[in-house]
């Protein structure tokens, strides 16, 4: 599992994972602020496997440790791959049409993003790749603030 804060920086799952459970479970209950909006982008195509197993576990960790949780899966979804034209970014709207428009609503709104997805070829799945690929219209600011040469 891939797990990214907000700005969608990957974290290792290995090294982020029990300091991010045992900081859900320090902080249930004791104040509401503490409570986070969790979305599990779930990437496997395949009904029944061993990542749809281990993120139904996860959502349901994370629900009894006090936090909202949505579940997102990539099956069955008409998701397109980004032309690079950057157009997104200036209006923050997709100019391609498909189910992405109903999705990035939901990514803006999360304050923790999990990405569940099989592993082909040593490389994570196509879905998540097109769909990280696709968050564009979040980061028009980005490309506008840097403008130091590193």
């Amino acid at each position: 599992m891939l797990w990214a804060n907000k700005s969608g920086i990957p974290v290792s799952a290995f090294r982020g994972w029990d300091w991010y459970l045992l900081h859900l479970r320090t902080h249930k209950g004791e104040n509401r602020k503490w409570q986070k909006k969790v979305l599990i982008v779930f990437c496997s195509l395949r009904t029944g496997s061993n990542s749809e197993l281990l993120t139904r576990e996860t959502e349901r960790g994370v629900r009894n440790a006090g936090h909202e949780v949505e579940f997102l899966t990539l099956k069955k979804k008409d998701l397109r791959f980004c032309k690079g034209c950057l157009a997104c970014q200036k209006t923050g709207k997709f100019v391609i049409r498909d189910d992405m428009d109903g999705m990035i609503g939901k990514v803006r709104d999360a304050g923790v993003l999990v990405f569940v997805t099989p592993i082909y070829y040593y490389e994570l799945s196509g879905q998540l790749k097109t769909f990280l690929d696709r968050r564009n219209p979040l980061f028009p600011q980005r490309t506008r603030t840097h403008t130091r040469a590193f």
